[in-house]
């Protein structure tokens, strides 16, 4: 009898893997794979170098405000787009595009010295074609989940960016020595064209290629003013992302503040700093895993959620004050909590937005979330040359409080609600 049982739940386990791992979603994860194999190595070279050349964090933290500028402005005139055309040709487009810019680049890079003004004017066409790439995959993602495997679904994908992380920042630190930043640029523009090539391959039947219209300035106008409208009366969504918004915002700001800590500081450095990234990596995994195999129950995920926002707040304000194997200790803690927390928020929301507003809404996030970043990027970068790294840290842990109470606790019904929502559709 035990042998029969344990052979019913492997074929219970292996047809529930196959319902997750449809055809799409894992064209569109392998995709996601190769697109971001290089840009994490590439990144994070390109990240010391400016530091390196400039020696400023202002300057540093400049450039990557730079980076956010087209996610101001694009998501306003895309999302209402995105709801009426089919998405699958933008995510091709916006892979080729990125794969294009790199090749560009590192070739520049192979034959010219680096140019800090150069470097900022690719950035911000990178991130144009960038930011339209990030919609599309946010609009595409729902629509590639087998019906019921929501939560499953979002945890493998969380799963993806922190599996690379682990792989590929320790790598991205050797190889910065061994071939240098050109052509770790030119190999992510050769796996970002094989990026494309594989979302090609995506079959997806209810693409709004019936929603085709006529797009007006008027019919745009109004759309923007229907996501407004309906923000209004859900004040637990506008919680959602005020507070998403702030606490990126507080991580992106405090990037440049942390590479300027492992640069300057003795017995630390770049390869320190990739395992800094590998020890939160890490604890993503495992919790992305966790709520891969067992889910929380709809009633606790609220109080889970909101634990670990306040857990991670506190992390992050002792993070610099700690010895080095604690730091690694205190990010592999956040990466674990914070993963587990966006499984459950991400498709609690995604299935609570109605789909016909699904990317305008979206968008509406995104520049939420950009704009936040870019100015507290450049505020920080500001900061971060007259104050030491540790006590930004705890200016920026300080604000996520802050902002944390006004947003998930003032309007804990509402937000409870979303949670709730999500769970009865489960159940059905």
């Amino acid at each position: 009898m035990k042998n029969v049982s344990k052979l019913n739940h492997f074929k219970q386990t292996s047809q529930q893997t196959r319902e997750v791992w449809n055809r799409n979603f894992t064209l569109l994860m392998s995709s996601t794979i190769l697109g971001s194999i290089g840009a994490i190595a590439g990144i994070y070279a390109l990240s010391f170098v400016v530091y390196e050349q400039t020696q400023s964090v202002f300057a540093s933290a400049l450039s990557l405000a730079i980076r956010l500028i087209p996610s101001l402005f694009l998501p306003l005139i895309a999302g209402p787009l995105f709801d009426r055309l089919p998405r699958k040709p933008v995510l091709v487009a916006g892979d080729f595009c990125n794969g294009l810019l790199y090749l560009v680049m590192g070739f520049w890079m192979q034959f010219q010295p680096f140019s800090y003004l150069g470097y900022l004017f690719y950035s911000l066409l990178l991130a144009c074609s960038s930011s339209v790439d990030e919609l599309a995959y946010d609009s595409i993602l729902p629509m590639v989940i087998t019906p019921g495997k929501e939560q499953k679904s979002y945890a493998a994908a969380g799963m993806v960016y922190p599996l690379l992380n682990l792989i590929m920042m320790p790598i991205a630190a050797l190889l910065m020595e061994w071939i240098g930043v050109p052509m770790i640029l030119i190999s992510q523009g050769c796996l970002s064209l094989a990026a494309a090539w594989v979302e090609s391959h995506m079959r997806l039947s209810h693409d709004l290629k019936q929603n085709i219209k006529e797009i007006t300035f008027k019919s745009w106008l109004l759309d923007l003013k229907k996501v407004l409208a309906y923000l209004k009366n859900e004040p637990g969504l506008l919680a959602f992302f005020i507070y998403a918004a702030f606490s990126n915002g507080v991580a992106n700001a405090c990037s440049p503040i942390l590479i300027a800590f492992f640069s300057s500081t003795p017995g630390l450095g770049a390869l320190s700093f990739s395992f800094f990234s590998v020890a939160e990596s890490m604890g993503r995994l495992l919790g992305g895993a966790s709520q891969y195999l067992k889910e929380i129950k709809p009633s606790r995920r609220y109080g889970f959620s909101l634990m670990v926002m306040i857990v991670y707040n506190l992390m992050d304000g002792i993070l610099l004050l700690l010895p080095y194997p604690f730091m690694l200790a205190n990010r592999f803690c956040v990466g674990t909590l914070g993963s587990i927390s966006f499984s459950l928020r991400t498709p609690a929301i995604q299935s609570y937005i109605p789909e016909s507003m699904r990317a305008r809404i979206n968008s509406f996030q995104t520049l939420l979330l950009y704009g936040t970043s870019s100015l507290l990027i450049l505020v920080f970068g500001w900061i971060g040359d007259f104050l030491s790294a540790p006590s930004v840290m705890m200016i920026g842990a300080g604000l996520g409080m802050t902002v944390l109470f006004f947003t998930w606790i003032v309007h804990r019904q509402s937000c409870e609600k979303i949670f709730l929502h999500f769970g009865n559709l489960q159940k059905k």
